[in-house]
C-alpha cells in the first residue's frame, strides 16, 4: 500500500477521542445554532459515510460491484473525485452541503458514540487492508448515493481520510464556540 491510510485513521481516531471523549451528553450534543451541528452530530457524519462506503467496497472484493457505463472514462473519474477533493479538504475554507442520508443534523448522540466510531473506524481499515489488490490496480467504485459518479478507490479513499480531518477541524471550532458559551 503506497498511502500511510492505516496511521492516519488511527491518528483521526485518536484527535477525535482525545479531544472530545471527556465531554458530557450535554457539551456532546451543544449546538452553536440552529443550522450548526454538534461534535456529537460530526462524528455521527463520519460513521454514516463511512458505513455507506462499506457496502461498495465490499461488492468490490467480491467482484460483484456493477460499475456503470461512464466509469470507463478516466476523465470522468477525475472530474468527480475532484468535486469531492473540495468538499473533504480538511482546510473549511468553504461549507458544504450534505446529502440527506449523510446528515446527522437531527441527531442526538450517546456517550457510546466513541466506541461506535473506533469500531467504524477499525472496520474502514480493515476494508483498506483487504482492498490492497484493487487499490494497486485502480480500480473504480461508485457513490452509493449515485452510481453514475465513479472514481479511482484508491483516491477516495484519500478523500476519505481527508474528510474526516476536515470534521475534527469542524468539531474543534464547535468546541471553542462551546467553551466560550460556558
Amino acid at each position: 500500500m503506497s498511502k500511510d491510510w492505516i496511521t492516519r485513521i488511527d491518528r483521526n481516531t485518536s484527535l477525535f477521542k482525545e479531544n472530545f471523549q471527556e465531554l458530557s451528553y450535554e457539551d456532546l450534543n451543544w449546538k452553536p445554532d440552529t443550522e450548526s451541528w454538534s461534535i456529537g452530530q460530526i462524528i455521527e457524519h463520519i460513521i454514516l459515510i463511512n458505513e455507506s462506503y462499506f457496502e461498495v467496497f465490499t461488492k468490490l472484493k467480491s467482484g460483484s460491484l456493477k460499475l456503470p457505463f461512464t466509469a470507463r472514462f478516466e476523465i470522468i473519474n477525475s472530474f468527480f473525485l475532484k468535486l469531492i477533493s473540495n468538499a473533504t479538504e480538511p482546510t473549511r475554507l468553504k461549507k458544504m452541503k450534505t446529502m440527506t442520508p449523510w446528515n446527522s443534523k437531527e441527531v442526538v448522540v450517546s456517550k457510546d458514540i466513541f466506541h461506535r466510531f473506533t469500531n467504524n473506524q477499525e472496520t474502514l481499515k480493515k476494508h483498506i487492508i483487504d482492498l490492497g489488490d484493487h487499490i494497486k490496480n485502480k480500480s473504480v467504485i461508485y457513490s452509493p448515493m449515485f452510481k453514475g459518479i465513479t472514481f479511482p478507490v484508491d483516491e477516495f479513499i484519500e478523500e476519505m481520510v481527508n474528510h474526516e480531518l476536515r470534521h475534527f477541524n469542524q468539531a474543534k471550532e464547535v468546541l471553542g464556540k462551546l467553551e466560550k458559551y460556558k
